[in-house]
């Protein structure tokens, strides 16, 4: 072996970082930087104290040697028995990695490693690498550990400018083919800024990138005595706890203030026993949370609970958990096999991970389980849990936001990933309207302003989102179609500071996707990366014609924290629609444009100036456009709609139904990690023009995607509120369809006459609800498809949605709406009431029409003379005159012929009488009845006799 002399700031760059306890970064070029990974691992070894470090060897697919240790240590072991080993002849790399820890790991499965915690990193196959395993790869690295970056032998730095990265073909489209690598470019000039970062060659020659790497002396004394006051606060409170067990065998296994701090407010809430509390802890990666947790855990089973659940993406996450775990049962004096056992996975996937622990002392146990880990999202459920139960209970523990520290403040490995990938929201500027659009490269140009603007803008980015990773920065940067707008406050004239960010929308351009393609992939089951609504609505509605349409997916809307629910984030979205619809460039020539679009071309090419390594200089790119360009400076390209896919709410249904979009599609199978369904709405673009051929399919599509939601609230959406559903149905003006009554014949192919007698019998409260619930799905789809004309109240349609079509009972819908029973009932009569009173205007009109087209009856009648109000009169006139007639006959009659007098003897004798009589006899006094007839009378009367007198002959 051919001994070689060493630039003396290499070993200064690692032992300053392992007294310091902080992380350095070494990144070789060359084709033989793994053969020099074997140095910088004996270095490292030979200034930690501890015993030889572990390493964490990622690549893309191919190492290059077997990474089988048993099989190394087997070869290693031959050469010995026969004698053929020396370290100065065999490969000192084949010793490397068959006597070190090594724990190889493909890219794809770097999620595997979180919770664990290295002494080295070593990232090779740099064109594999994301803004994703960067993150997650240098924070599981130890204070004092290395990060090794492995590169390729090239003429120049800049060649890795324009290298072609695996994520890019992720970024290509039809329609946009060229990836500019803006992020690599960002990352090798961010390099100079590190200052605990080599760059170098294979042969340990220092490249000047930067003057931090001629800057390198070993650490002063005071920079150690820095640290100093932290670790003797800590140290005061160990001895303030020395005698309160079981905290304080606990406490003197951690490492920082911060971690101390955090176990005594875990173990408080524990001790209270109350399990009504909870506790949140958040802090970045590689900060000690899983220590932290692990001793915790321990003191849990100290303080006697019986079950401890942890849940995580894998069992292998909660390597450093466990560890700690056994750590802490260890301090308390628990031993293995007497008072506790491990049980070990023996999935071949999970490589032997811990996944139980069974603890026998006073039967307690330990139990682990997969899951998912807690989101911002989650932790904003709990305050929000917190703050409505906190009225009710004062024993709710606040949540607890703690910032652990595993390392020492002032990482500079730490400092350089933030900045690099725009990590830290405490860039966000408090402040005292344009939309401009940022230029691509200028943004990632890593210049002072654009490079503190990008901070801004990424820092609301990350605030006001949830879901955002690392890689996201990546994509906005490469990838093509995609494009940033930013609604900015009031410029100052004649001043040197940045604008204030109001809001940040992230748009890309889909679809231009020719026929032919669609349709063969379709047929084939396949579908390309990009294009999402595109490609999901022609899958969905098998149009083929889709694809071929332009539109913008409007991917994030971020508003500054202070400015939320104000209104800028609607008013952003208005701007860009406009700017879409050529409403800001219609006044400019095309040529305005062309100088623009040839200056972009050319800043994309990268210049090769054929230097040496060790001469070449890197620096930010000259000649740049403006950071910000007003949207009357650009030219819209020509889109037909704007869509927007997102997780269901009803708060965002709200935004987006308010902003004129429509539901088109509601996956059915719900996200993972959020629980929530995807949604894709659509808004047509240029609806001022008539006939407007877009309105017609989007119509189309509203109509089906209608009709499949109506049949699957009774399935997959039936876990929905019934205010989501009723917010998911209503239409906006655009697609409104003119009524259309319902026909008798429908009416009757849906209910036979004793359905209808059922309904007829609810109305009128004369039976249970249970009599016509076989019906409710039929008469829901009819009103929610446009066929009544009466309209229901919010709170009814909600009723008739949850009953009809998600098939929830009248418990279920008391708890979701928030309403008694009785009210439910009692609105829900109301409801079929005007059904029934629907369906019987139907059947009249049908009967009236069926009179009035009878041919048969019709022609033998005629108009009648007389209204039947003028008939009316007509015939009270005539009674009248005839009652008249009738008191002047009887003012004429004598009747004193019919008088009872009767003497009052007579009237005694006939009432007294034992029982009671209906009639009474009296006779009749005849004495004056000759005198009181008329002369006519008496004339009538004579002639009556004589005709007696005859007839008794």
């Amino acid at each position: 072996m051919v001994l070689q002399k060493l630039d003396s700031r290499i070993r200064t760059l690692i032992d300053n970082g392992v007294a310091l306890r902080q992380r350095s970064m070494f990144v070789i070029v060359g084709d033989q930087g793994r053969d020099k990974v074997v140095i910088l691992h004996h270095m490292l070894s030979k200034a930690s104290v501890k015993s030889r470090p572990s390493v964490l060897w990622c690549y893309k697919k191919d190492l290059g040697f077997s990474s089988h240790r048993k099989k190394r240590m087997r070869q290693l072991q031959k050469k010995m028995k026969s004698g053929n080993v020396s370290i100065n002849k065999d490969d000192p790399f084949e010793l490397f990695i068959s006597s070190t820890d090594i724990r190889y790991c493909y890219y794809s499965e770097t999620f595997k490693i979180l919770g664990n915690t290295f002494g080295m990193l070593i990232l090779q196959d740099f064109e594999a690498l994301t803004p994703n395993i960067l993150a997650r790869t240098i924070e599981t690295i130890e204070g004092g550990g290395l990060v090794v970056f492995l590169l390729k032998s090239m003429t120049s730095l800049k060649k890795l400018f324009t290298i072609t990265m695996d994520v890019h073909s992720r970024y290509r489209t039809e329609s946009h083919q060229q990836v500019t690598g803006r992020f690599n470019e960002r990352f090798m000039l961010s390099l100079a800024s590190c200052k605990q970062c080599i760059v170098m060659d294979d042969q340990f020659n220092i490249l000047p990138i930067s003057s931090n790497s001629s800057n390198i002396v070993p650490v002063t004394t005071a920079a150690k005595e820095n640290q100093a006051p932290k670790e003797q606060e800590l140290k005061a409170l160990k001895d303030s706890l020395a005698d309160t067990q079981p905290i304080s065998s606990l406490l003197n296994l951690t490492k920082t203030l911060d971690q101390a701090k955090a176990i005594l407010r875990f173990i408080e809430v524990i001790s209270e026993k109350t399990l009504t509390s909870t506790v949140a802890l958040t802090a970045a990666r590689g900060r000690g949370k899983s220590a932290a947790l692990g001793l915790v855990i321990a003191g849990a089973i100290a303080f006697g609970y019986s079950n401890v659940f942890v849940t995580s993406p894998s069992p292998e996450n909660l390597h450093t958990l466990f560890e700690f775990v056994f750590k802490g049962f260890d301090a308390l004096g628990y031993e293995e096999h007497q008072d506790y056992e491990i049980v070990q996975s023996t999935n071949p996937e999970f490589n032997k991970a811990v996944i139980r622990v069974n603890v026998f002392m006073e039967h307690r146990q330990t139990i682990q389980g997969t899951g998912r880990s807690l989101s911002l999202k989650l932790i904003e459920q709990l305050r929000q849990q917190q703050a409505s139960t906190a009225a009710a209970s004062s024993d709710t523990a606040p949540i607890v936001k703690g910032k652990i520290m595993l390392k020492i403040d002032g990482d500079e490995i730490e400092k350089w990933l933030y900045k690099l990938l725009c990590l830290d929201i405490s860039n966000i500027q408090r402040f005292l309207t344009a939309c401009p659009l940022p230029g691509d490269y200028t943004l990632f140009s890593y210049h002072k302003a654009s490079e503190a603007f990008l901070q801004r803008l990424m820092s609301i980015y990350v605030a006001s989102h949830y879901k955002n990773t690392p890689n996201d920065l990546q994509m906005l940067s490469d990838a093509p179609a995609h494009h940033l707008f930013c609604l900015l406050g009031p410029a100052v004239e004649k001043s040197n500071t940045l604008p204030d960010i109001l809001c940040v929308i992230q748009v890309c351009l889909e679809g231009g996707i020719s026929k032919h393609i669609v349709m063969d992939s379709l047929s084939q089951g396949k579908r390309a990366s990009g294009d999402m609504i595109p490609w999901t609505i022609s899958q969905q509605f098998q149009d083929y014609n889709f694809g071929s349409l332009s539109g913008g997916r409007v991917i994030r809307i971020a508003t500054h924290p202070h400015l939320q629910r104000l209104g800028y984030g609607a008013r952003a979205l208005q701007l860009l629609q406009e700017f879409y619809e050529g409403r800001f460039s219609d006044l400019l020539e095309d040529e305005e444009f062309v100088g623009a679009t040839a200056m972009d071309h050319e800043s994309n090419k990268v210049k090769d100036d054929e230097v040496n390594l060790l001469d070449e200089v890197i620096k930010p790119r000259s000649g740049l456009q403006p950071l910000l360009s007003s949207l009357a400076e650009c030219k819209a390209p020509k889109l037909d709609y704007l869509g927007v896919s997102y997780g269901l709410t009803t708060e965002l249904l709200r935004f987006w139904m308010k902003a004129g979009y429509a539901p088109v599609y509601v996956r059915q199978t719900p996200n993972d990690l959020t629980g929530e369904h995807s949604c894709i709405m659509l808004n047509v673009l240029h609806q001022e023009i008539e006939n407007n051929p877009n309105i017609k399919w989007l119509k189309a599509y509203w109509e089906d995607f209608q009709k499949r939601f109506l049949a699957l609230l009774s399935y997959q959406f039936r876990s929905f509120l019934p205010g989501l559903g009723l917010s998911i149905l209503s239409k906006k003006e655009l697609l409104q369809n003119p009524y259309k009554a319902m026909t008798p014949s429908e009416l009757s192919s849906m209910f036979i006459k004793y359905d209808l007698k059922r309904l007829d019998i609810y109305s009128r409260k004369m039976a249970d609800y249970h009599l016509i619930t076989d019906l409710l799905p039929s008469i829901a789809k009819l009103y929610f498809t446009g066929r009544f004309e009466f309209t229901l109240s919010s709170v009814q349609a909600a009723i008739l949605l949850g009953i009809g079509l998600q098939h929830k009972t009248i418990d279920d819908l008391e708890k979701e709406l928030n309403l008694p029973s009785t009210q439910l009932l009692g609105l829900f009569n109301r409801i079929i009431r005007k059904v029934v009173n629907h369906f019987n205007e139907i059947e009249v009109t049908e009967i009236s029409k069926q009179i009035t087209e009878d041919n048969s009856v019709a022609k033998d009648m005629k108009p009648v003379v007389k209204t039947l109000k003028e008939e009316l009169a007509e015939a009270a006139v005539d009674y009248e005159n005839k009652k008249k007639d009738n008191v002047k006959l009887l003012q004429n009659v004598n009747l004193s012929e019919f008088s009872i007098i009767g003497k009052e003897s007579e009237w005694q004798d006939a009432l007294q009488v034992d029982k009671p009589v209906g009639l009474v006899s009296i006779k009749r006094n005849n004495d004056n009845k000759s005198n009181d007839l008329t002369p006519k009378a008496k004339k009538s009367k004579n002639k009556q006799k004589k005709l007696k007198k005859k007839g008794n002959k």
